[in-house]
């Protein structure tokens, strides 16, 4: 299970791709089936979880957002918006939007991003200590019969400052040059890293893995465009940064 940590900023949008029929843009990198957001605030600089729903396929489709668990606290301070459709309870089981009908139809390669979607855990740890823990499941589906077609689950967790202080803050790799002008990206890695180039439609254009020391990665063959480039570590922490090819 890969790890984010948030921290007191956003990190620039980007996507996690659920197999090639919709993908979500968030402020925290690309994300995958499976993934662990933790966040150590109550803040919604470095708490809330913003998504935008992408169709990636030549059809229209239908996503819903599912409480799946619900662990170390009743869900009451956690607030969930949904195309605008905001709560500030959830609890296990109930899927969003509650309205009729219970989902959004997202027409082909379409972006789905009317009213404000986002998950911000409001509620500070009592006395026990305990991380609060909501699993989630975005899902596709067919409205006839409530058939799931496609799923992406991920887990948000809520622990206190004290409690993530010793946790890693930063992917040890930085980019040392954002404007491309001579096709290489050049890169000072400090840590073995996977990195992957995305460009603002969320598809990925390159990906590799780096060892630590500087590496100059050839992208000469990348359009003039702004592109996201996602690094991640070992221990599965995500860094994103801006480049712009010239």
């Amino acid at each position: 299970m890969k790890k984010t940590t948030l921290f007191f900023f956003f990190f620039l949008l980007s996507f996690f791709v659920v197999n090639a029929q919709f993908s979500i843009l968030t402020n925290i990198g690309r994300l995958e089936e499976d993934d662990l957001i933790k966040t150590n605030t109550l803040d919604p600089s470095g708490a809330s979880l913003a998504f935008k729903i992408r169709n990636e396929s030549d059809v229209p489709i239908n996503v819903r957002l599912k409480v799946i668990a619900i662990r170390n606290t009743d869900g009451d301070k956690f607030e969930l918006c949904f195309g605008g459709d905001c709560h500030h309870a959830i609890r296990a089981g109930l899927v969003y939007p509650m309205s009729s009908p219970a989902y959004y139809t997202i027409p082909s390669f379409g972006t789905f991003d009317l009213g404000e979607s986002r998950l911000w855990n409001k509620k500070e740890i009592g006395n026990s200590g305990s991380e609060l823990v909501y699993e989630f499941e975005f899902q596709q589906i067919d409205p006839a019969t409530e058939h799931i077609l496609n799923s992406l689950r991920f887990t948000y967790t809520y622990s206190n400052t004290t409690a993530t202080s010793s946790s890693k803050k930063e992917v040890g790799v930085e980019i040392q040059k954002m404007i491309i002008r001579d096709g290489n990206l050049l890169i000072d890695a400090k840590e073995p890293v996977s990195v992957k180039i995305y460009n603002l439609i969320g598809r990925e254009v390159k990906s590799m893995n780096l060892h630590p020391g500087m590496t100059s990665i050839d992208i000469s063959g990348l359009s003039s465009q702004i592109y996201i480039v996602r690094f991640q570590d070992q221990h599965g922490l995500i860094k994103t940064q801006k480049i712009v090819v010239d």
